[in-house]
C-alpha cells in the first residue's frame, strides 16, 4: 500500500470516528463520506460548513477566555434561535453573534488534481481557494473571505441576515461537493 493510499484510508476512518463522536457537521457529513469513499485522487482532512455562534466575552477579536453560548450548522434552526439571542452586552462582557464561514482542506494526489479542486471550488463561488506542497502531496484550503460579528444587542431582522449567508454558504458547498464528485481521477495524476 503506497503512503498516499495509507494517509486516504487513514483520513476516512478519521472522519468516521469523529462522525460517531458528533464532530462533524450533520449536513455534509454524507459528502464527506462519499467524496473520501469514491475519490482515489483527493480525500478532506478536516471541515466546517459554516455556523452562527452565540459569544459572551471581552473582544469579539480575541476569543481567549470567551464562553460560547450557543451554535448552529443549519440555517433553519438558526432562523429558528437566533432572535431569542438577546443577552445585552454589559460593562467589559460584551456578547455577541459571530458567522463563522465554511472551511475545507483537502488533500490532492497532484497538482494537476489541485487544480482542478481550486478551479471546482471557485466555480462554485469561494473566492479563497489555493494549495501548497507539503508531506509529498498538495494541500488545498477552500474558504469563504467574510466572518461577522454583530454586538448583541441587535435588531431580529439583522441577526436573521446571519442565517441568510449561513443559507448561502450551504449552497456553494452543494455546488463544491457536486464538483468534486465529477472530477476524474485517472491514475496518471
Amino acid at each position: 500500500m503506497s503512503s498516499w493510499d495509507y494517509e486516504r484510508r487513514r483520513a476516512l476512518e478519521r472522519l468516521y470516528e469523529h462522525a460517531s463522536a458528533g464532530r462533524v457537521d450533520p449536513d455534509i457529513l454524507q459528502e464527506l463520506i462519499e467524496l473520501n469513499a469514491r475519490k482515489d485522487c483527493i480525500y478532506t482532512t478536516s471541515s466546517c460548513s459554516g455556523r452562527v455562534v452565540h459569544i459572551r466575552g471581552r473582544d469579539p477579536f480575541d476569543k481567549r477566555g470567551s464562553e460560547l453560548l450557543w451554535l448552529t450548522h443549519s440555517p433553519s434552526e438558526c432562523r429558528a434561535t437566533v432572535c431569542a439571542r438577546k443577552q445585552p452586552s454589559t460593562g467589559r462582557t460584551l456578547s455577541w453573534l459571530s458567522l463563522q464561514p465554511p472551511i475545507i482542506h483537502l488533500r490532492a494526489r497532484s497538482s494537476e488534481v489541485a487544480d482542478r479542486v481550486v478551479a471546482c471550488a471557485r466555480s462554485a463561488g469561494f473566492a479563497r481557494a489555493c494549495y501548497r506542497f507539503e508531506g509529498g502531496a498538495y494541500t488545498v484550503e477552500v474558504a469563504a473571505h467574510d466572518k461577522v460579528h454583530l454586538l448583541l444587542p441587535a435588531p431580529c431582522e439583522v441577526a436573521v441576515l446571519l442565517c441568510g449567508q449561513l443559507e448561502r454558504y450551504k449552497a456553494r458547498l452543494r455546488r463544491l461537493f457536486e464538483c468534486l464528485l465529477g472530477l476524474p481521477c485517472a491514475r496518471s495524476f
